[in-house]
This record gives structure tokens, C-alpha cells and sequence, in this order.
């Protein structure tokens, strides 16, 4: 087939669904199909296969900001790019987003597949805007959401069947990748890894890390994000100065290098206080055999169990969250078991098994989508005088 996966957001900017419309397109290629990856690009983008949409602003979205494009010039450069890519079918992420996503939903005269990412426990604006979104709503050929936490978001709000199919985990998470040399040390090492804003709960794990300390006084707490200043300077600004050596930045990393650094810790931690559809960083921990102590929150709750994979904690509460990382600190045995346990678990989330999971969605639509009509043959008029 012939595939276009729009990605609503900035393609130049990090982020989960880019990973996830990139992981996709690189599987499908794998199984024969040709994909283009249509996006907002800021700047010029040198990769095969990529259709800039225009460029992007930034607004607000789901306790983060988003990098998005939408307007008369976006709708030209949507049409223009279906129709020279002349798709046999075309994949919208986030297909309800003020973006190039809705616009792609509504100018696509193919079927369109449409995969819900957002989690999202209350929404004034989407409330509002249903009247007017069932329309894209119900153009979609087939819906997909990236866990039941997402697929709830969205029923609330529209009738129709919505399946849920995971996000991916690369196969270098699988393979039991080297540390990091430079992280290698004698004492336990915590690991984050997420956007550094507010929903992500860094503040609250630095808090559970110094009430750690006494007791763990070789425990270091390894943050891998987007560099922010203003995170940082307040992080470091409760710590006392002999502890702040032990607390480590690296900002971001080369994404063929992440799973080293799952590799080089012994507890995955995810202090989240909401706004998660699947957090597939929760996945990629388990897909390395770490143990995880994560917030006891909707989106976490469909990937770890209780006491199996990991420990659900009280978000916000940094003593819940030291009194959990304490106990598996203090049980190397537990910790093995619960990196078996998730190693386990995550193989349904292995990019080949996802991506088998939603070619089989394209193809049950293809099957299902009208025959292409046959042009009209001109009627030949009937005069009286040649009855």
C-alpha cells in the first residue's frame, strides 16, 4: 500500500507522538509498504520520505505545549500533498487536533485511520468543539487509541468503536544494550526520563531522592530530558551542596542511545501527576528488565500491575515515593523479579508486534472501503424521431 501518516505536531521538536509516527513508518517500510511521514517543519528536514506541511506555532495542550499548524496556507499545503501522494490510505494521529491533522481527516478522499494519543480527565475546549468534531469523528474509516486510558478520553465525547493498539517499543530495548561507561559506579542509580515540565513530577522525585539519601547515601538520580534552565536551577535549589553531585542532567539524548541509559540504572522512576495516555517510557523500562515505582494514575495503571512489574505510589507525594524506591533498594531479589516480570509483559509492545497489530487494521479497511466507481459512460439522447 501506499500509506501517509500525518503527524500533527512540529516534526523538528522531540516528542512521543513523533517517535511513535517514526518507529511506524520505518516498520511498515519493513513489511513492503511505501509510507510517506507528512508534518509542520520549522526548518527544512533532510529525510527520505518527508512532506513538509508549512510551519508551526506554539499553544498550550494537556499541561505541556504544543508545536502545531493550522490555516488557509496549511489547508493548500495538506490538499497539495494528498493529492501528490496519491495514498491508498492515509493515517492522522491526533486526528481531532487543531492542526494539519483535522485538516488532513476532513481533504482526504481516501479512507483515513485515525489514532488517539491524549488522555485527557477534563476538557472544556474539547466539550465544546464536539458538535463540530463529530464530523471528522465519523469520516474516520477506523479509530485507534494507544490505550484504553485514551480510548475512555475519546468515548466520552463520540459514538463509534475505537480499538486500542499500543505505542511501540524500538527493538534495541530488547536486545540487553551496554551501559553507559561515564554512569558506571559502586552506588544505585534512580533513572527519569520525560519532558521537564510540571506534569512530569521531577520535583516530587528529587524530594523522595534527598529523603533517600541518609539512608542510601551512594544514590544518584539520573534525569534524561530536554535541557531547561529554570527546571534545573530549581531542582538543584533544594538540594544541599553535598548531594548535588549525585544528582545528574544529561538533556536529551540521541534516541539510538536511550536505552543505554535504562541499561545503567536499577529503579525506573515516573513521578507523573496526569495527563498520560501510555507512557512509553514505563514500557521501554520494562521491555530493559528495570523495575518501575510510578504514579498510581490512569494511562500508568494499563501498562503496570501492582507489586508484578512494579510499585503504584500516591502521585505527589514524595514520601509514598521514597518509601516505594526504599523497599526496592533494600531487595535486590525484588528487583529482579519485577524486571523479569516487566521484560515479559513488554514483548506485546515490540515494534513488530504493534505495527502487525495495525497493518491488519489498514487492511480490514481497505477491505471494507467502497469499490472505486467506474467512470459514467455519456447517455446517448433519445430524440423523438429516432424512437
Amino acid at each position: 500500500m501506499r500509506i501517509g501518516i500525518v503527524c500533527p505536531y512540529e516534526w523538528t521538536v522531540p516528542g512521543g507522538v513523533k517517535n511513535h509516527v517514526q518507529n511506524l513508518a520505518a516498520e511498515l517500510r519493513l513489511l513492503g509498504h511505501q509510507v510517506d511521514v507528512l508534518a509542520p517543519s520549522r526548518r527544512e528536514v533532510d529525510e527520505q520520505h518527508f512532506v513538509s506541511l508549512g510551519s508551526s506555532f506554539p499553544i498550550p495542550y494537556n499541561g505541556s505545549v504544543a508545536r502545531v499548524a493550522m490555516g488557509p496556507h496549511h489547508s493548500q499545503l495538506v490538499r497539495r500533498a494528498l493529492l501528490d501522494g496519491a495514498y491508498d490510505l492515509v493515517h492522522v494521529q491526533e486526528p481531532l487536533s487543531p492542526s494539519v491533522g483535522l485538516i488532513s481527516v476532513i481533504q482526504a478522499s481516501v479512507p483515513v485511520v485515525g489514532t488517539f494519543h491524549a488522555n485527557l480527565d477534563h476538557s472544556a475546549a474539547l466539550r465544546l468543539g464536539a458538535p463540530v468534531l463529530r464530523r471528522g469523528f465519523g469520516k474516520l474509516a477506523a479509530r485507534i487509541a494507544v490505550s484504553d486510558s485514551a480510548r475512555q478520553t475519546w468515548s466520552r465525547y463520540f459514538k463509534g468503536p475505537i480499538a486500542v493498539v499500543p505505542n511501540g517499543v524500538p527493538r534495541e530495548f530488547f536486545t540487553r544494550p551496554e551501559p553507559i561507561p561515564a554512569l558506571a559506579g559502586d552506588g544505585p542509580t534512580l533513572l527519569f526520563v520525560g519532558r521537564l515540565e510540571p506534569r512530569k513530577g521531577l520535583a516530587y522525585l528529587v524530594r523522595a531522592f534527598l529523603r533517600l539519601k541518609s539512608a542510601h547515601p551512594r544514590l544518584r538520580l539520573v534525569v534524561v530530558g530536554r535541557d531547561d534552565r529554570r527546571v534545573q536551577e530549581k531542582a538543584m535549589s533544594i538540594v544541599p551542596p553535598r548531594f548535588r553531585p549525585d544528582l545528574l542532567f544529561v538533556g536529551s539524548v540521541p534516541q539510538e542511545d536511550l536505552a543505554s541509559y535504562y541499561a545503567s540504572a536499577d529503579i525506573f522512576c515516573a513521578p507523573s501527576v496526569g495527563g498520560e495516555s501510555f507512557g512509553i517510557v514505563l514500557a521501554e523500562a520494562m521491555a530493559i528488565g528495570l523495575p518501575v515505582v510510578c504514579s498510581d494514575i490512569s494511562g500508568y495503571r494499563d501498562l503496570v500491575r501492582d507489586q508484578k512489574e512494579g510499585l503504584l505510589v500516591a502521585p505527589k507525594d514524595p514520601e509514598a515515593l521514597a518509601g516505594a524506591i526504599g523497599v526496592l533498594l533494600d531487595n535486590p531479589l525484588r528487583r529482579a523479579a519485577m524486571g523479569d516480570a516487566g521484560r515479559a509483559t513488554a514483548g506485546q509492545y515490540a515494534w513488530d508486534v504493534v505495527s502487525a497489530e495495525v497493518e491488519e487494521v489498514y487492511r480490514d479497511v481497505i477491505d471494507q472501503a467502497p469499490a472505486p466507481r467506474a467512470p459514467a459512460q455519456p447517455r446517448r439522447l433519445q430524440l423523438p424521431w429516432r424512437r
